[in-house]
């Protein structure tokens, strides 16, 4: 369980942007969430088999569409690099 220290209870988390992949590769974008308890209830009830975390957005990502499309603006971003390994299992000779 996470504590009230985590920053899930912040503004901050709830302007980050999550999107799902569901099955039958449905894909579900802007989706946020107010706690560490509403993300949770939506992976039990979304069931995703991947999960992307995108930028933190001056507004919530689930309002992208009440705003101005140049309002909806990202203000914080992390480097990200997805390696997949199995992408590499003609090279590889371990592991």
């Amino acid at each position: 369980m996470m504590s009230l220290d985590d920053g899930t209870h912040s503004t901050y988390f709830h302007q980050r942007e999550f999107c799902f992949t569901l099955a039958d590769d449905v894909y579900c974008r802007y989706l946020c969430f107010k706690n560490a308890d509403h993300f949770k209830q939506a992976l039990i009830d979304k069931v995703p088999y991947k999960i992307d975390i995108g930028a933190v957005y001056n507004i919530a990502p689930d309002r992208h569409n009440a705003s101005d499309k140049k309002a909806f603006v990202p203000m914080q971003k992390e480097m990200v690099f997805d390696i997949d390994m199995n992408d590499y299992d003609d090279v590889r000779t371990c592991c």
